[in-house]
């Protein structure tokens, strides 16, 4: 359980046309995400993220040309060159941190909004240069217009999250009038969309996720949207089909299948991409839609997991922006029900 994790801070000075300019950004440095390594302490995890950002501070600083062209090669050198780990994720981290600082420099200086710097492209961004199947679309092809006036917030209920508030220790109450329960959270913030964790053993989630449901329906949310996070706790596809299964067979069950919107990341990264998993992902992919996440280590992957039967993919601060503008120029490119989700 997560209590506490350090903030690592990046600031970073750019020189664009003769002036110097800063950039900032920061991230968590989450354990047990990046590498799900039992054999190393949180320390150890955090300690291997400050590593990750200093070799890519080694390959940006003192680099030259556009920021897409730095980002690439920085990216390369971290990932897959002199400066890699051997975890894609890992040292994707150290690549992103810069390359978010980078991106804020540049549009300080050129004193542009990030929407207005891409649709101008600033950046020099070509998707193309990364999948060969974008090519063509431009950074100003990406952007919604007009850009969208509000989004629908979706709330995380963890694993170990108190449900209701009979439910809630005193441990958990906390000096404030925060809500803790998921009851105190919906009838505060009017919350109806839900990004719910599964733990890989489908008895004990079926269970929660039918709990989780009823209270939802007690209190009243119309139109509820569910989505699913595994978070790679799933070793094989079958037991994810017996999932389905308990949800369908309780009365309970059919509303809040229809009411799922997709599964996350149910197979550890190692499986995910696997041809030996095709048929089987592809037939669990007629049930509901899936998409990958902690899988989503490289440039390659998404486009490899759309042949595989996928559909989604997350977007997330940790896996950088150029990653995130290339994916959605997949999703044009190929349609078919290609999606991204925010995280």
């Amino acid at each position: 359980t997560l209590t506490e994790v350090p903030v690592l801070v990046c600031h970073l000075k750019v020189r664009i046309d003769g002036e110097s300019v800063a950039g900032n950004s920061a991230d968590l440095c989450v354990p047990k995400w990046f590498e799900k390594n039992l054999q190393k302490s949180v320390r150890d995890d955090v300690a291997t993220l400050f590593a990750s950002a200093r070799r890519a501070a080694t390959a940006f600083v003192g680099s030259g040309g556009s920021p897409f062209a730095i980002w690439h090669r920085a990216h390369r050198r971290c990932v897959d060159g002199d400066l890699a780990s051997g975890i894609r994720l890992v040292d994707g981290f150290g690549v992103a941190l810069l390359e978010r600082a980078m991106i804020d420099a540049t549009c300080r200086g050129q004193n542009l909004s990030f929407r207005d710097a891409l649709s101008l492209n600033v950046f020099d961004f070509d998707p193309g240069a990364l999948v060969s199947e974008t090519k063509g679309l431009s950074p100003r092809d990406l952007l919604a217009d007009p850009p969208p006036s509000q989004v629908l917030v979706r709330h995380t209920v963890g694993g170990l999250d108190a449900l209701r508030e009979a439910d809630v220790s005193p441990v958990l109450r906390g000096d404030d009038d925060h809500p803790v329960s998921l009851e105190a959270d919906i009838r505060r913030f009017g919350l109806r969309a839900f990004k719910l964790k599964a733990g890989g053993a489908p008895d004990q989630d079926a269970k929660r996720l039918l709990e989780i449901s009823r209270l939802v329906n007690e209190l009243g949310v119309v139109d509820p949207i569910y989505t699913l996070d595994a978070n790679e706790s799933y070793e094989r596809v079958a037991d994810i089909g017996a999932l389905l299964d308990q949800l369908a067979a309780d009365p309970d069950g059919p509303a809040f299948l229809d009411a799922l919107a997709y599964l996350e990341q149910p197979l550890p990264r190692n499986l995910t991409l696997a041809p030996s998993t095709q048929h089987e992902i592809e037939a669990l992919a007629e049930r509901i839609p899936l998409l990958i996440d902690e899988a989503d280590d490289d440039l390659d992957a998404f486009p490899r997991a759309l042949d595989l039967g996928y559909r989604g993919v997350s977007v997330k601060n940790c896996k950088g922006v150029f990653r995130a503008l290339t994916n959605r120029a997949l999703c044009l490119a190929r349609g078919e029900g290609a999606f991204q989700t925010s995280e």
